[in-house]
């Protein structure tokens, strides 16, 4: 379960990154966020992709990782749940901060918005790749 100081610490995030005052970094595996901040770091994972094997040798899938770090990079906590044994409030709060963070660093809600914008526009929408003059062929400059 995790720690009630931590809980609030999760809530108060995801109340500042609905608010949009909370800026999240990409991590390297895919479906990882980081919300780096002066004194440490947050960290968010997900892999529903893959599978977990648990000390009882079943298979999970969806898992959450929640880490803080300190400001040197080592864990100070961590926390994992798992969907199908962690149904309860924990994994539920932890998808929603995931959530949260993948939705403020992908800005889905201002590109969709800055789309259709352009798509009503009176202007002409789409790049087409200039054969003739690119440098060489691996160019991908878009006029």
């Amino acid at each position: 379960m995790i720690p009630k100081d931590i809980k609030i610490l999760i809530e108060n995030i995801i109340d500042k990154t609905k608010d949009k005052k909370a800026f999240w970094a990409k991590g390297i595996p895919k479906n990882e966020y980081m919300l780096i901040l002066d004194n440490g770091s947050i960290i968010i994972s997900v892999r529903p992709d893959g599978f977990y094997e648990c000390e009882y040798d079943e298979i999970y899938d969806n898992l959450v990782e929640f880490c803080i770090n300190d400001k040197f990079g080592d864990y100070i906590f961590k926390y994992t749940a798992l969907d199908s044994i962690d149904s309860n409030n924990d994994y539920r709060i932890l998808i929603q901060l995931h959530n949260e963070a993948e939705k403020e660093y992908l800005r889905k809600e201002e590109t969709f918005v800055g789309i259709i914008s352009e798509i009503k526009s009176d202007k002409i929408i789409g790049f087409i790749k200039d054969i003739e003059n690119s440098k060489d062929d691996d160019d991908d400059t878009l006029y």
